[in-house]
């Protein structure tokens, strides 16, 4: 596992960050996520792999993991969000903003504005109807409940 997690905003330097919010050293963390990464379980790594880690407890490791684990379904995100933008012709501006967020929430309220509707039922039925209307020359707003299909 590399120092850094490589994504499409640059680099995101985990292990120092957890390390700074865990009072740790940042190579106790990218041990524990080695371990993890290699499919040990916390139990195992906290009573078994003491000397790896430089005696992180459970509850150190946990948080480890679902902050790492945070930041790669951000990460994700992000470049399903790029992969969806790269048709549409958005301002630098947003795609600057798009790479420098560090939350889900801001992610998606940037995304927001420019992400495609869903077609509903209704809508395929809203469709249909009108092209109905139009090829036998009525106009749906202007008949009356009774007559309406």
């Amino acid at each position: 596992m590399s120092k850094t997690l490589q994504s499409s905003c640059g680099t995101v330097d985990v292990f120092s960050q957890l390390s700074r919010e865990l009072n740790v050293e940042e190579q106790q963390v990218q041990q524990a996520l080695r371990l993890l990464g290699n499919g040990r379980s916390i139990p195992f790594i906290a009573r078994y792999r003491k000397e790896a880690t430089g005696g992180l407890n459970e509850q150190q490791l946990c948080v480890i993991e679902d902050a790492f684990a945070e930041v790669q379904r951000l990460e994700d995100r992000r470049s399903a969000i790029f992969k969806a933008l790269d048709s549409k012709d958005i301002p630098e501006s947003v795609l600057t903003a798009v790479r420098m967020c560090s939350r889900r929430a801001e992610l998606e309220q940037l995304f927001l504005p420019w992400r495609s509707r869903r077609i509903t039922r209704a809508d395929t039925t809203r469709h249909v109807s009108e092209g109905w209307s139009l090829w036998h020359g009525y106009s749906l707003s202007n008949l009356s409940l009774n007559q309406r299909i």
